[in-house]
This record gives C-alpha cells, sequence and structure tokens, in this order.
C-alpha cells in the first residue's frame, strides 16, 4: 500500500488539514438540501447517481464538503476527492483513482486485502491508463466482497476543475458504466457547475431517467446568507469588544439596516459574502473601516464580486 498512498492527493480529501479554511455549511444553513442528500444516501430505491449541479459562488462545494463529513460520521462514507482547477494533484486525473482506491481500502476492511493484492500483482498500475486504474484500483476489488448494504458513498467535487474536459467526461463514463451494469455498488455524488460535456452527459435520457438525477443549487438563498453574516458579524463584534476595539453603532450586528444592506449585496451568491467576512478578519484594519470600503463600492456593479475581489487585494 506504500505505492499506492504516494499517489494520493492528500489535499483533495475531504478532511485534509490543507482544507481547514475551505467552506463547510455555516451551522443551521442549507438544511433543505442536505436533508434531501440525506434522504438519496440511504433510501435503497433512489438513483445512485446524484448530480449537485450550481453556478460559481453558490456552495457547491461547501454542500460537497459537510455532506461527506456527515456520512463519514454515518459511516457509509467510502472516499471522497475535490478537485482544485490548475493544481499539480488535486486538479489532476492521475491522481482520483488511486486516491479514491486508497480510501475505500482504509474505509472498508472487506476491500483492503483485494486492493493490497492489485498493487502486489502490479504495482505499475498507479501508471497506467485511465480505464485500468479504474478497473483495477476500485471495480475489480468490489467484486471479491458481498454486496455491501448501505451502498458506499463516493463523493466528486469540482468535476469541472479536472485539468482535462475530455477526462471530465471519461470519468463520469467509467462510473456510469460500472454502476449501471452492477460492477460498482456505489452511491455517487457528483458536484460541478453545468458545464456542457458534463451536461449532455448526465442529462441524457437513457442515464437522467435510469440511475441519475439533479440537484441543483439555486442562488437564491437569502435567509442562509442572512444567517451566516449576522453570525459572523457577531462573532467578529464580540471579538473586537473583548480587544477594546469599538466596530460601532452601524455595525450589521447591531444595525438591521446594515446587515440587510450587506446581504442585498451579496445577490445570493455564498463566496461573495464569505469574502467580506475573510475580508473583515484582517488583523492590520479596524473591522468598521473595511465595512466601510466594502459598501463604498459600487452598488450597480455589474461585476461586483470582481470589485470586491479587487478590494481585499488592494
Amino acid at each position: 500500500m506504500t505505492i499506492l498512498h504516494r499517489e494520493v492527493a492528500t489535499k483533495a480529501l475531504h478532511n485534509s488539514a490543507d482544507r481547514y479554511t475551505e467552506p463547510a455549511c455555516h451551522p443551521g444553513t442549507r438544511r433543505e438540501i442536505l436533508q434531501r442528500l440525506s434522504l438519496w444516501a440511504g433510501h435503497p430505491k433512489s438513483p445512485p447517481i446524484q448530480w449537485l449541479s450550481g453556478s460559481a459562488g453558490v456552495g457547491k462545494t461547501a454542500i460537497a464538503q459537510t455532506f461527506a463529513g456527515n456520512c463519514k460520521n454515518d459511516g457509509v462514507l467510502g472516499a471522497a476527492f475535490f478537485f482544485r482547477r490548475g493544481h499539480p494533484t488535486d486538479g489532476s486525473w492521475r491522481h482520483l483513482f488511486p486516491t479514491i482506491s486508497y480510501q475505500l481500502a482504509n474505509s472498508f476492511k472487506e476491500l483492503l486485502l483485494p486492493i493490497q493484492q492489485a498493487m502486489d500483482n502490479d504495482r505499475t498500475v498507479v501508471n497506467l491508463a485511465m480505464t485500468t486504474q479504474f478497473q483495477r484500483l476500485i471495480v475489480d476489488p468490489f467484486r471479491k466482497m458481498p454486496a455491501p448494504s448501505p451502498r458506499p458513498i463516493i463523493v466528486l467535487d469540482g468535476l469541472d476543475e479536472c485539468e482535462d474536459r475530455q477526462r471530465q467526461q471519461q470519468i463520469l463514463r467509467l462510473f456510469i458504466k460500472a454502476i449501471r451494469t452492477g460492477q460498482l455498488p456505489v452511491r455517487l455524488l457528483i458536484a460541478s457547475r453545468p458545464e456542457r460535456l458534463i451536461q449532455e452527459l448526465l442529462n441524457a435520457p437513457d442515464i437522467r431517467d435510469a440511475i441519475c438525477q439533479e440537484l441543483v443549487v439555486a442562488e437564491d438563498h437569502e435567509a442562509d446568507i442572512r444567517k451566516y453574516l449576522k453570525d459572523e458579524f457577531s462573532r467578529i463584534d464580540s471579538r473586537c469588544t473583548a480587544a477594546a476595539i469599538g466596530v460601532g453603532p452601524d455595525w450589521p450586528s447591531r444595525s438591521p439596516q446594515v446587515l440587510e444592506e450587506v446581504v442585498r449585496r451579496s445577490s445570493g451568491i455564498f463566496i461573495y459574502a464569505k469574502t467580506i467576512i475573510q475580508y473583515m478578519e484582517d488583523d492590520f484594519s479596524p473591522p468598521s473601516s473595511l465595512l466601510k470600503k466594502v459598501l463604498d463600492l459600487d452598488p450597480k456593479s455589474t461585476a461586483p464580486l470582481d470589485d470586491l475581489y479587487n478590494q481585499v487585494l488592494s
């Protein structure tokens, strides 16, 4: 297993130390969508593939990470891989199947020996073609164990961030074929933007109607964003009070009007709200002055997130 471990993209794991700053769902938010995912994972007759789709910034990764953690706590998480665009390991298909296989071996004792045998039979398998890796490291080991119940959950987040678009489709085709033919008894959660190649494959009638259902993450999550911002601004308020740093009466946790203005500017995009809070955490500037800079940005801008990023980086 040493050779397999060398190929693991540790930063792509849902609980990696390198992901501690990545957003999980704020407590008390995204309840409905997480409940739907939980029901999907636990119902024996639900489609084996769930596609969590949505535009950039709506919180797909946070949902996927929270869901993976819940599955881990429930003992049903088989593996997770969080792609990251441009990263040498997290963004590469070459580390995907070794990382999944290694997690499966550690999650289910029935798979440990078959995966060890696959590596003993050919230590170069981690460097072979994608189809060969998938077959030997994932599909074949499942054939050597009784059908698991409940089915293990595999989470693939950010598939659209995999380095090669053709590889994105190839990954999907391998999973779809193996799951559809009963060779791979797992449930697969895919989280991605609705890119054309992914959409064409997962929305094909023979796929959508038979084994896959789509769950769209909409941009309109104003109530969740309001709760997140109120809780975070209150936390910063308490921290500043303890440090004898004043935030003033117009701080959002003290002024409902200002809070609503920040919520309005977020436009249902979680990443905008999270970026504001991260900006408020700057240790070298008073939070009240940072908030003023955010509120001074043009509210009618056609690219509010870009404007916010420019302010944060300035």
